[in-house]
């Protein structure tokens, strides 16, 4: 079923999250499930209730794949005025610096979406 699927994918997730030499997102955020977190990013425990529900830069509601985009390149989502507002710059680049594949950041998205 898809419910499997997506749990079978945020098991991997959980081990992206908590691998230094993959996205080593545990030095800046917590999750439930991890030894030891971050605080430089915000917690994401209870983030598909919490977080989520949140509107995005632009006061539009967040979906899946902005969650996808944010994980793997958040640039392309800031409004220009945000561009040289350096707090919006701390999250790293994941994919388009090749230190994620496309599918490891599927799994860290539905890791993310599993802190209910």
């Amino acid at each position: 079923s898809d419910k499997e699927s997506i749990k079978k994918l945020a098991e991997k997730g959980q081990k992206v999250f908590n691998t230094v030499e993959k996205g080593n997102c545990v030095a800046c955020h917590c999750a439930t499930g991890t030894k030891g977190c971050g605080n430089i990013g915000p917690s994401l425990v209870g983030y598909k209730n919490g977080l989520f529900k949140a509107p995005d830069y632009r006061g539009e509601p967040k979906t899946i794949d902005w969650l996808y985009q944010k994980i793997a390149d958040g640039r392309i989502l800031l409004p220009k005025e945000l561009e040289n507002v350096p707090y919006y710059h701390i999250m790293t680049v994941q994919l388009t610096t090749g230190q994620l594949t496309a599918e490891e950041v599927c799994q860290l998205t539905a890791y993310v979406l599993s802190q209910e």
